[in-house]
């Protein structure tokens, strides 16, 4: 009887060793988004139409896959990340799963547009995150990247689907090049005119409305707007804020950012 029991703890062991080894096999390269955004990103804006066509008529697409990986992880694995293992997963989370509410309810002319005049399409919960303690785009965002790292960059690596958003990047973001990549997304954000820009004319730095409302973030962990403008597209901005310019911000579209078939 004592080795019956023995061998049944065996087994049970090699079963949670097998299990915990399943558990935290999540794919840190990203692979399968990667090879999403290679096929329907052009220039920051997305396939929507091909991609919706793609993954119905294909269950196994990466995308699909992808999706799929994020939300077999659950709260303890993710704790098991290191921090850039966890803010590369919740920030390509949000993008992926963006695009996948979009797909949800595409054709749409705007994110805004989905779910009617009432609803936040931030809140809608259409999917399980970290065994489901997050169902919905905004405790991504709200509840986890922005308390959690305390990072300003983050707001230039999140893409809301729409024009006016910073661009979604051509690459997920991995744990190993994190910095690197963050500090490109701020560049690239702020070095393009459609988006951030100076008007010498009038004397102003015409800027993102998102420093307008994530204002307390860029001051909180950057140290103000302008010293983070400066860290970033110093060559841009330097002269406008030691001019002392003053600071409006652009109209801010929420247009799909889907492509057009312009290159």
């Amino acid at each position: 009887m004592k080795q019956k029991w023995n061998l049944i703890s065996l087994v049970g062991a090699l079963w949670l060793s097998l299990n915990a080894a399943v558990a935290y096999s999540f794919d840190h390269t990203h692979r399968d988004f990667a090879d999403t955004l290679s096929i329907y990103l052009v220039n920051g804006q997305v396939k929507y139409g091909e991609l919706k066509a793609a993954s119905e008529s294909l269950p196994n697409h990466p995308f699909l896959r992808y999706l799929q990986s994020l939300q077999q992880v659950d709260r303890a694995q993710f704790e098991a990340f290191s921090a850039n293992e966890q803010k590369a997963f919740l920030i390509n989370a949000y993008n992926s799963l963006t695009i996948k509410l979009i797909l949800d309810h595409y054709p749409v002319g705007s994110i805004r547009d989905i779910g009617g005049l009432l609803a936040n399409p931030w809140k809608i919960e259409f999917f399980t995150l970290l065994g489901g303690d997050i169902k919905s785009l905004d405790p991504i965002e709200h509840e986890f990247l922005r308390p959690r790292y305390k990072d300003y960059r983050i707001h230039a690596a999140v893409n809301c689907a729409s024009a006016s958003c910073p661009e979604l990047r051509s690459e997920p973001f991995v744990a190993d090049k994190l910095d690197r990549q963050l500090d490109e997304q701020m560049a690239r954000w702020l070095h393009d005119p459609s988006r951030n820009k100076v008007d010498t004319s009038k004397r102003k730095m015409l800027l993102s409305k998102i420093f307008d409302w994530y204002r307390d973030d860029f001051v909180t962990y950057g140290g103000s707007v302008e010293a983070v403008i400066q860290k970033h597209a110093g060559d841009v901005f330097t002269a406008a804020v030691a001019s002392k310019f003053s600071t409006d911000y652009l109209p801010y579209s929420w247009q799909l950012n889907e492509y057009n078939g312009v290159k």
